[in-house]
């Protein structure tokens, strides 16, 4: 993270150092680090709440209730709305 450069307004990314764009970030519930303002956060894509979020809550059905179908209703999610992306780093 100190890699980055404040520029008055934004914060510039160097390629470089590993972030890319959000828009090419994955939306297949794999977890990454975003980078929101000048801190890098643990988040992934949520498809039921269609953003990403670093945590939520779900409410699992007693056994043999459904909503939608589903055993289960997540809720209450932390979203962000990051500009860059990485991926996790996997311990050695």
């Amino acid at each position: 993270m100190n890699d980055l450069v404040h520029s008055g307004q934004e914060a510039s990314v160097p390629v470089a150092s590993g972030w890319q764009p959000i828009a090419t970030a994955p939306k297949d519930g794999t977890r990454f680090w975003g980078l929101v303002d000048a801190d890098a956060i643990g988040m992934l894509w949520h498809e039921d709440f269609d953003a990403f979020v670093s945590s939520w809550r779900r409410m699992v059905m007693a056994e043999g209730y459904a909503i939608d179908g589903k055993s289960h209703q997540d809720h209450s999610p932390v979203i962000h709305k990051p500009t860059h992306w990485r991926p996790l780093e996997l311990p050695a």
